[in-house]
């Protein structure tokens, strides 16, 4: 006849299987987005204990820390689990009691997107920020969400510059004889064919103050 356990034996196992429900923070990946209500569907990326795949998490909240971005299916980040139900805080902004008694449930996890394993990392150059589109065909908007205005390149000004210039010669020169004035009016009309045929203007970045 086997051995009782212990009473240490017995708590230790009660610990152990208390801390394989434990959920506090992994990987996930976007399922599906509620770009209204900024809900997402996430899918755990660690598997349980037993090798199982883990069941997808409805209606999480996503944090986007200053800028923020349209969410991706099949972007990865950061899963966390709150300790207590959030779910009033994140109805009304308010501090409030829980709605529910649950602890370190999985039903009270937010996300934050942007974590990569290392085959997905990004090559960043030396002293740079960098603003990813969300997607091709997407845009970047910098000041406020509803940004209309196309940033410029710094091509455009150097052209615009030159037209300036070439403006000003020809106004100088308006009062000598007309084949000096033609010549520099020449380099005007120049400029502007090829600032009309220059794509100086971001298709996909806007800016408003």
């Amino acid at each position: 006849m086997p051995n009782a356990p212990t009473l240490q034996e017995v708590l230790q196992q009660v610990f152990d299987e208390n801390s394989a429900r434990l959920r506090a923070i992994e990987p996930g990946e976007v399922v599906s987005w509620d770009r209204s209500e900024q809900f997402a569907t996430i899918q755990p990326l660690v598997r349980d204990r037993a090798g199982e795949a883990r069941a997808q998490i409805h209606k999480v909240p996503v944090i986007q820390p200053t800028a923020y971005h349209d969410v991706q299916v099949g972007e990865t980040g950061l899963l966390l689990v709150c300790d207590r139900d959030p779910s009033k805080w994140w109805r009304d902004g308010t501090e409030s009691d829980p709605e529910t008694a649950a602890t370190h449930s999985v039903s009270n996890s937010i996300f934050i997107p942007g974590l990569r394993s290392s085959g997905d990392a990004r090559t960043i150059p030396a002293d740079t920020a960098v603003l990813e589109k969300p997607k091709a065909g997407g845009e970047v908007h910098l000041g406020v969400q509803g940004a209309t205005r196309f940033v410029v390149h710094d091509a455009l000004t150097t052209t615009l510059n030159a037209f300036l210039t070439a403006l000003n010669t020809w106004g100088t020169t308006a009062h000598a004889d007309w084949a000096t004035a033609a010549g520099a009016f020449s380099a005007v009309t120049t400029t502007i064919t090829n600032l009309k045929n220059a794509d100086y203007i971001s298709s996909s970045v806007k800016v408003e103050d």
